[in-house]
């Protein structure tokens, strides 16, 4: 059984359900014989590796996020520089016009305007499936307002509180969790691909490596923080913004 298939009927699901049981009543959820009972040995196998391969784009998107949440707190060329959880959303005449391709294009136009780095995906409301995008920014001006001309855009400044960076890390986990729902898994993220090293981001962090893993691991020593664990909830999202404009 192939990637798509196990993720699609539901499989994955399951094993990430059955994974967090294993950690809350204190069973090793890394054994692969523990699953045994509940799953045939080839589909254990490949849960496994689909679980890795999440964890890596996972912790990569964080990895990404820490960089630049170090430099606008740490480093002085980046002070007037904010992070930003933002909402894109389309008016009826756009989603009638227009193709989900070129709405696409127009997410990333507008990230590429106005954003340094960005990270995004697109998803669809609960209730009535409308489609719109999420996306956690860097950016050093602030966005104009009305910049978004196809509907509504929402903006949240994230602090550089350890609360805030805890916030930040559920959007990542819906981020990559959105793969497994049934309106998006086969949906792209969108995601700055600038890896030049000569990248003033990469720059800093090259120069300020001790700096940089002694935030990294002020940021990972807290408590709860196994959420890899924990089956991210489709309007979590929604809670997660209330609390940051609040």
């Amino acid at each position: 059984m192939n990637k798509n298939t196990i993720i699609n009927s539901g499989i994955y699901r399951e094993f990430i359900k059955c994974r967090r049981e294993f950690f809350i009543n204190g069973i090793d959820y890394n054994n692969k014989n523990n699953y045994l009972d509940l799953f045939d040995e080839e589909l254990v196998i490949q849960c496994f590796r689909i679980y890795e391969a999440n964890k890596r784009r996972k912790t990569y998107g964080l990895n990404e996020i820490l960089k630049w949440l170090f430099c606008i707190k740490e480093i002085p060329v980046f002070k007037n520089h904010k992070l930003v959880l933002g909402t894109l959303t389309f008016t009826d005449t756009t989603l009638d016009k227009t193709s989900k391709q070129t709405r696409r294009k127009y997410v990333t136009r507008y990230l590429k305007k106005y954003c340094i780095k960005y990270l995004g995906n697109i998803d669809y409301g609960k209730e009535n499936g409308r489609e719109h995008y999420h996306f956690v920014a860097m950016i050093k001006d602030n966005i104009p307002k009305n910049s978004w001309k196809y509907g509504c855009e929402d903006l949240r400044t994230i602090n550089t509180t350890l609360k805030d960076i805890k916030k930040v890390r559920s959007y990542l986990l819906k981020l990559n969790n959105h793969s497994y729902k049934e309106t998006t898994r086969n949906e792209r993220i969108l995601m700055d691909k600038n890896t030049n090293k000569t990248d003033m981001i990469d720059f800093v962090i090259d120069r300020h490596q001790r700096s940089f893993k002694r935030f990294k691991l002020m940021f990972h020593d807290s408590e709860d923080m196994d959420f890899e664990n924990v089956l991210i909830q489709e309007d979590d999202y929604d809670d997660l913004c209330q609390t940051l404009h609040h």
